[in-house]
């Protein structure tokens, strides 16, 4: 599995048999070019244009942006719907992804901002192996101490934060770095497999900064 970060939450993330894309933002939103690429499957955690920009994504992707389950090549997804800064709006509902492709479980919390994780969502959530959560939310980094707590209640076995701007919140970076008390390893890109991903139950999480 080879998992690209492209700035905010949007991500490309290649498997076998599969190029998924998650979340492409609109340039407008955000303020950069994004990416565009050929996918097989595109998702989208919710209705709001730094999210939810699917046009952009090349091919013709099988497109997933509601809770749901769909297995494609090898490929299971689960959408689960959440809040979004616990918001019940029908166009601010939050969907979470699970992807589970070659024995590795991976997480897209979406906007996800709760302060903790329902223990009813933690079990669907299961064994995580990588975590991708934002940490900023424009509005002073509240989520970071947040973002932080949920980090303890997944125990994943990788994270990589999401969210956020590394040339303009690189203090809010620090303090989720700080939060999570890993030391942390950058990366243009992961490219992992299940034998390289710890199954020791005490090994210390690794905390993974992708650059875009």
């Amino acid at each position: 599995m080879i998992i690209n970060w492209l700035g905010h939450s949007f991500f490309k993330i290649e498997t076998q048999n599969n190029v998924i894309a998650i979340d492409p933002f609109n340039e407008e939103k955000v303020g950069v070019k994004p990416s565009r690429f050929k996918a097989s499957i595109s998702l989208s955690t919710h209705n709001h244009m730094g999210h939810n920009n699917l046009d952009l994504i090349m091919g013709d992707p099988f497109v997933l942006k509601t809770p749901g389950e769909i297995e494609i090549n090898d490929i299971f997804i689960k959408g689960i719907e959440s809040s979004h800064n616990g918001a019940n709006d029908d166009l601010i509902k939050n969907t979470i992804f699970i992807i589970d492709s070659e024995e590795i479980r991976l997480v897209h919390l979406g906007d996800y901002s709760d302060k903790k994780i329902k223990d009813n969502l933690l079990e669907k959530l299961g064994n995580v192996d990588i975590l991708l959560l934002p940490i900023s939310d424009k509005k002073g980094g509240k989520l970071v101490e947040e973002a932080g707590s949920i980090v303890k209640q997944i125990e994943p076995k990788i994270v990589i934060p999401m969210h956020y701007d590394p040339k303009k919140e690189k203090d809010i970076l620090d303090r989720f770095i700080k939060e999570v008390g890993a030391k942390p390893e950058e990366l243009d890109k992961l490219n992992i497999r299940k034998n390289n991903i710890s199954e020791d139950e005490d090994s210390p999480i690794q905390l993974i900064i992708l650059q875009n």
